[in-house]
């Protein structure tokens, strides 16, 4: 199914089509490019941890995220759920570590929105290749 079809997952889909056509021109995440898509107390849990809570904690994030990969791109959404407020999607991330090792992350995740921002970030992740570890914040 295509994010392109409405909803809420459009509001995710437009945070990956950003972030990746910002990692190809290089660029540097800002708070408030983070503010953009994430609630003030937005939190983001991997694996049944928080990683992240507010936008200071996500703001380091993809800081986190830059120091430790050379490349990285979401891939397209494999299978959409979604409701008006909230939306479920299987989905790969590509990486290059910052050593230039490949790796795949698997990610099942689950979102809840509000206002028209991302509030809550439940996912579930698998490595395949090399794993890299990131910080929780």
């Amino acid at each position: 199914m295509s994010a392109k079809a409405g909803g809420s997952i459009e509001i995710v889909q437009r945070l990956f089509d950003w972030y990746n056509d910002l990692v190809k021109k290089s660029g540097t995440v800002t708070r408030d490019d983070v503010r953009r898509f994430f609630t003030d107390d937005a939190v983001m849990l991997t694996n049944d941890a928080v990683k992240c809570r507010g936008v200071e904690a996500h703001f380091k994030h993809f800081e986190d995220l830059a120091r430790k990969m050379k490349a990285i791109e979401i891939q397209p959404f494999e299978i959409v759920v979604q409701e008006a407020d909230r939306a479920a999607a299987y989905y790969r991330i590509n990486f290059k570590d910052a050593e230039g090792k490949s790796g795949t992350v698997l990610d099942m995740a689950f979102w809840e929105f509000r206002d028209g921002k991302i509030a809550k970030m439940e996912e579930l992740c698998d490595f395949v290749g090399v794993k890299v570890a990131l910080e929780s914040y």
